[in-house]
């Protein structure tokens, strides 16, 4: 890297770092905000007698993420949760006297907030998370009282359920009480005993069916519930739960015409409360998930109408963490539906092809959860975004948790969730959260070049984590017979211990893919800056970097999350000496506009003021990518 002191010009600079790397998005798909995929492997089904979860949050735009443990509370007679956004025109559900702890991974998104992103799991083991669906239900405020319930669902089930069961049981309370104030969801809702998929359309309309102990299911974003005991589903309650009137109300809506009058058997909700069917485009995208997550984990495969893939399927052999990892990581490397050819096309990365891939361009999270009778032994294995990074071994229930994952409080999370400040979204590198995503955004655009070099080191990771688990519940099961509370702080240690070395692999592997220098040569951008108002660029050579072989055509530089399609073009590229080495560098001039409008900040309030940018260009025919940090102020 070279030393600032050596630079001509007197203005404050900023440093980057540069990659020889491809262009990662030039045939970006479209986000259309519905990825995500969930499975779940029934207690039978898995290799250690545990019911697992997993699931990789989707959520497009800028984020963050804060995790927190939320302490039991006690709330006062009279008290209300708002059902919704926090704001008017949402039911106000009256409190208990008590709710319960829970873990909480916070979904901050610009600029208003994530309704149903959260992933949570409370001191009794019960896990929550959701996959946004699409009903064909219309209805607006006859089916809804006082404005009905959406984003309070997950979080009253996760403070007030002591089972996965009763969690259903008190999703159908407050549905059937208040109405369903979102177009559809599906939530799955697990505990150590068994897992429960809970399918919701707007209004008072839902069903929930559990995944069988043998069995392992896989969820897009499409109702995967197909026939329905109602006689289970309102009576016993083996394997269904539902609305009393769910199929009279379809038929006296003109969704559902039984074949034989009064006869019920050939109702099939997913086909009658979907809002197509057949599948249509967007559906596609949702069933390629699931179809290669099956065949992933069952080896079995559908020649048939997509539209007849079941709810769950029986395991052909029992599955571990690792099967479920692999299924939230693949971009069907080696099928047909593998569009990168093998990460040798331009851009080489899987993230943005025409396929909806399951490790996608807007995953924010993933995460694994292994649950045990007792709760404070459970695993959450989860990475931050895509999970091209390590799986990281977390026991939430010991209500710390790792450094550098949590900066907010619980009291300022719930408060400012639908409003958040523009603080929250400043990059800020000492937070795990933008470490990762640094990294994320340094390696996807070179993704053919260094895939291997990044899976291996995260493998010895991984491994070494895995072979650890055994021993380490071990000494943490001797502490609990004797002192539960110093066996929650050795999970608590050994939780933080792997999230740093996890934080040291992310840096490492930064460092290492960081040769070449560039910097921005001013402080800050204002969005108010005079028309024709420019920011220049200067980008370094080096002995083994000759800046002048840019193409300048290929320069453009925006925010990370956005698709590089979007970024802006400098209005001049010339070479310059700009340092006494001897050295002929490049300074890339733009106008201030255009960056402000690639970085997302144009229109009104400022999104974010110290933010990240990234530059890429052409070099000798090959891709470089330098990240930026830039003030910008209204």
């Amino acid at each position: 890297m070279k030393n600032s002191s050596k630079v001509l010009f007197t203005c404050v600079a900023v440093v980057l770092t540069l990659l020889l790397i491809t262009n990662p998005r030039a045939f970006a798909q479209a986000d259309d905000g519905q990825d995500c995929t969930t499975m779940a492997v029934g207690i039978a089904a898995s290799i250690t007698g545990e019911v697992i979860v997993a699931h990789n949050e989707d959520d497009g735009g800028r984020s963050n993420y804060s995790q927190m443990y939320v302490p039991r509370m006690f709330h006062a007679p009279g008290s209300f949760v708002n059902g919704g956004n926090l704001g008017p025109g949402m039911a106000q559900i009256p409190d208990v006297p008590e709710t319960y702890a829970y873990y909480w991974s916070d979904a901050i998104t610009s600029p208003s907030g994530a309704a149903n992103a959260d992933i949570m799991q409370n001191e009794f083991g019960v896990t929550v998370a959701s996959n946004a669906m699409s009903s064909k239900e219309t209805c607006t405020t006859t089916c809804l009282v006082n404005g009905g319930i959406d984003y309070g669902l997950n979080t009253i089930v996760i403070q007030r359920a002591t089972s996965a069961r009763n969690g259903v049981e008190i999703a159908a309370a407050l549905v059937n009480q208040w109405g369903y104030n979102s177009n559809g969801r599906a939530y799955m809702i697990a505990d150590a005993k068994e897992a429960w998929s809970f399918q919701v359309v707007k209004g008072m309309h839902y069903v929930a069916q559990r995944v069988g102990d043998n069995e392992v299911q896989v969820i897009a974003n499409r109702y995967t519930i197909r026939k329905v005991d109602m006689v289970d589903a309102t009576t016993t309650h083996t394997k269904f739960y539902a609305s009393p009137d769910l199929v009279t109300y379809a038929i006296a809506k003109g969704w559902y015409t039984p074949a034989v009058p009064g006869n019920y058997s050939d109702f099939d909700f997913a086909p009658v409360y979907a809002s197509s069917w057949p599948i249509g485009s967007q559906d596609a995208g949702n069933t390629i998930r699931m179809w290669h997550a099956y065949v992933l984990l069952t080896g079995l495969s559908w020649q048939n109408d997509p539209q007849d893939l079941p709810f769950s399927v029986a395991v052909t052999r029992q599955l571990g963490v690792a099967d479920l990892q692999a299924a939230e990581r693949t971009h069907y490397e080696g099928t047909a539906d593998d569009k990168t050819n093998g990460y040798t096309s331009v851009p080489s990365t899987p993230h943005y092809t025409t396929a909806r891939v399951i490790c996608t361009s807007t995953t924010m999270e993933s995460t694994i959860w292994q649950l045990r009778p007792n709760p404070l032994f459970d695993v959450m294995w989860r990475t931050t975004l895509r999970p091209e990074g390590p799986y990281i071994p977390w026991y939430p229930q010991t209500g710390t948790l790792p450094n550098n994952y949590s900066f907010t409080t619980p009291v300022y999370a719930q408060t400012t969730h639908f409003t958040p400040a523009v603080k929250d979204f400043q990059y800020t590198p000492s937070r795990a959260y933008w470490l990762f995503s640094d990294l994320q955004n340094l390696i996807d655009p070179m993704y053919g070049q260094v895939i291997s070099q990044e899976v291996a080191s995260r493998n010895v990771l991984e491994e070494q984590w895995f072979a650890n688990q055994a021993g380490t519940e071990a000494t943490a099961w001797a502490l609990y017979s004797e002192n539960p509370i110093q066996a929650s702080a050795f999970l608590a240690a050994y939780t933080n211990q792997a999230a740093s070395e996890a934080w040291s692999w992310a840096r490492s592997l930064y460092l290492q893919l960081a040769p070449v220098t560039v910097q921005i040569m001013s402080r800050q951008i204002s969005k108010t800056a005079p028309a024709g108002s420019t920011v220049s660029v200067a980008i370094f050579s080096n002995p083994t970097f000759n800046a002048t072989l840019t193409d300048p055509a290929s320069i453009s530089m925006g925010v990370g999350y956005k698709n590089s399609a979007t970024y802006a073009k400098p209005i001049s590229v010339v070479p310059q000496a700009l340092t006494n080495d001897g050295l002929t560098d490049l300074v890339a001039t733009f106008t201030t506009a255009s960056i402000v409008s690639s970085s997302g900040n144009s229109g009104g309030a400022t999104t974010v003021n110290v933010q990240e940018l990234f530059l890429q260009g052409n070099n000798n025919g090959k891709i470089f990518v330098g990240e930026t940090i830039v003030n910008i102020v209204p």
